[in-house]
């Protein structure tokens, strides 16, 4: 029998086939407890008092955060949950065609999945990071796994930089970096003495957006401190066509986020002969109405 040798190949959330994913990891989450009694030196009775187990990926592909949002959701509410796809590899060769029935999954269908940040920085493409929280009612097994499965077909790749920043109104130039962090703190409700998590739900959700920039001008042309509101403050990241091309402004494939809070000049500093950069920070705040991140996918820049 050939070794069981496989790769990643995409992520199914409901209907939604999610590709060009850069890393992936599943984490078991047991805790042990080893205790030591009875006066001797080695423990004999290690028990598992935890399991937890979380996903933990990351995609180029930014249009996810349609069907995320900025909160993510609950997998439980989604018709076939989230499945996991590996695609065997063949001896001598690359891969086993993907419409064979020997390719591997695992599917969860309950829990949460909830994106933790959105990272760009000049010369690299922005890359949007998940974990799945993966909840078990103790009575349905939290993972399924299937070693005969055929792949689905996964879209061409997308790829995409940042676009444009308008902060309070102004557009800001020579950008370098920029996170988003959806500040989304989830918390477990086990209970009864059973070792994993029957329900997950949001503790907190306090995001964040750094962006650090080569115009000392910025702070020029914007006070120290300022409200953002979604009205005037947005960040776009366009897409990529092909090699150094990206669709046109006015093209329906950017993604556009717009932030409410508060936004103050965080720290200036430099290095060497290099220039020297400025950075900007907002902390979100829910204006009464929206979410203090506010997603539009398809949208065009202006």
């Amino acid at each position: 029998m050939s070794a069981g040798l496989y790769n990643l190949h995409g992520i199914k959330f409901g209907s939604t086939i999610i590709s060009s994913i850069s890393d992936q990891t599943e984490n078991a989450g047991i805790t042990i407890s080893k205790e030591v009694l009875d006066g001797e030196i080695f423990p004999r009775l290690p028990v598992i008092t935890e399991h937890n187990p979380t996903i933990e990926f990351s995609t180029y592909d930014l249009s996810l955060l349609g069907i995320l949002g900025s909160i993510g959701g609950s997998i439980r509410a989604v018709s076939g949950g989230l499945t996991l796809f590996y695609k065997r590899r063949k001896e001598e060769d690359f891969f086993y065609p993907p419409n064979q029935a020997v390719h591997r999954s695992k599917t969860a269908t309950q829990g949460m999945i909830v994106p933790e940040s959105l990272s760009w920085s000049h010369n690299s493409p922005a890359k949007l990071s998940c974990k799945v929280y993966i909840s078990q009612d103790g009575v349905n097994d939290a993972w399924v796994t299937n070693e005969t499965t055929a792949l689905p077909e996964l879209s061409p790749p997308r790829l995409f930089s940042f676009g444009k920043a308008v902060i309070a109104g102004v557009p800001l130039q020579y950008v370098s970096q920029c996170n988003v962090n959806f500040g989304i703190n989830v918390e477990g409700a086990g209970a009864d003495g059973d070792i994993s998590e029957k329900v997950y739900f949001y503790k907190e959700a306090n995001p964040d957006v750094t962006m650090s920039g080569k115009d000392l001008n910025w702070s020029g042309d914007l006070p120290e401190y300022f409200a953002a509101e979604h009205a005037d403050t947005a960040l776009y990241f366009r897409q990529w066509i092909e090699a150094g091309k990206y669709y046109p402004n006015s093209a329906p494939n950017a993604v556009k986020i717009t932030i409410a809070g508060t936004a103050y000049f965080e720290k200036v500093g430099g290095s060497g002969g290099s220039p020297a950069t400025i950075d900007l920070k907002i902390e979100g705040r829910k204006d009464g109405e929206n979410l203090p991140l506010t997603i539009v996918t398809g949208a065009s820049i202006p």
